[in-house]
């Protein structure tokens, strides 16, 4: 019989990349029973949905290197 899955509460997920961000992934989940993986897949989620809040992937900035080096090169034209 596969064994269930368990289901970690959003805090326990905070605490456990909170924790992971001081030690390491690596020692994080080893001290936690868990995979690597399963805490890289939690902080890339976390990210996602801090994007999703601040309104997507940012912008980019016109004034940066790159947009300016466009504009440069659409004027050369």
């Amino acid at each position: 019989m596969k064994p269930t899955r368990t289901r970690h509460s959003q805090a326990y997920k905070d605490e456990a990349l909170a924790l992971a961000e001081r030690i390491g992934v690596g020692k994080a989940a080893e001290q936690l029973g868990l995979q690597p993986s399963q805490l890289y897949g939690w902080w890339s989620k976390q990210q996602q949905n801090q994007a999703v809040l601040f309104g997507g992937l940012p912008e980019a900035d016109p004034c940066s290197s790159t947009a300016l080096q466009h504009e440069r090169e659409g004027q050369l034209l």
